[in-house]
């Protein structure tokens, strides 16, 4: 696994009934008339949580690996250690 990027992050509660989504956001074109960028955001996958996956996180990494003999790129997010 190729670590693409890795930040931490202000810890976040992910609780049951939340949201964790991967995003594609493409850039239409370099700006608009008043020079602000132009994109569109586009969900890839989206899961709701259960409360067994309740979890309080506090890095998010972006990774490029192989996944059943393909090129594959991901995010995860990493629970704070206790």
């Amino acid at each position: 696994m190729k670590i693409l990027d890795r930040q931490k992050i202000a810890p976040l509660h992910l609780m049951a009934g939340d949201s964790v989504a991967v995003t594609h956001v493409e850039n239409l074109t370099p700006t608009d008339s008043s020079g602000r960028a132009i994109s569109r955001t586009r969900v890839l996958a989206k899961t709701v949580l259960d409360a067994s996956q309740a979890m309080t996180v506090d890095e998010a990494l972006l990774f490029e690996t192989t996944f059943e003999d393909r090129r594959a790129l991901g995010g995860m997010v990493l629970e704070q250690k206790k």
